[in-house]
């Protein structure tokens, strides 16, 4: 009788650590799959691009409406984060630095898709009018156009770019 009931203390224990190693794993994979938020703007949200980029969290998705974006878009930097920023398309949603500074440096991963980078300026003796590059930078139907800096006027990238 004694064997039984050991045998049975034995299988007792062996479910607890199956029913236990399965609840942490569980409760791993729901947190694993937790992606970035979607945050929405337009071209009149207050403090533009600029400060929603700085107040995002690494992972967000920033979806821009339709519009010219022309407040706080210049100097943006993105260096502890992977961000993805995502117009509506590219002929309609453009950011435009009016030649008062480069828009993005980018330190870590960022995907920009569906965006017109219009008049980016790093000045005469710096590189990378709409962008310079030293993280990770995928590029998705995305039009660069009179941007201009000593070198690389559309994009200067110093590692990877992915077009």
């Amino acid at each position: 009788m004694k064997k039984i009931r050991n045998l049975s203390a034995q299988s007792l224990v062996f479910n607890k650590v199956i029913f236990l190693i399965i609840l942490l794993t569980l409760i791993f994979v729901a947190f694993s799959a937790v992606d970035g938020a979607d945050i929405n703007i337009s071209n009149s949200t207050s403090g533009g691009l600029n400060r929603t980029v700085n107040q995002s969290n690494s992972g967000d998705r920033i979806v821009l409406d339709a519009g010219v974006y022309t407040n706080n878009v210049t100097d943006i930097y993105v260096y502890n984060k992977n961000l993805t920023i995502v117009g509506k398309d590219s002929k309609n949603t453009i950011i435009d630095a009016r030649k008062q500074g480069r828009i993005f440096y980018i330190i870590n991963s960022v995907t920009l898709i569906n965006l017109t980078l219009y008049n980016g300026y790093a000045g005469s003796s710096e590189n990378g009018g709409a962008i310079f590059n030293t993280g990770n930078l995928t590029l998705i139907n995305c039009t660069f156009s009179n941007n201009a800096a000593y070198q690389g006027g559309g994009v200067l990238s110093l590692i990877m770019v992915l077009l």
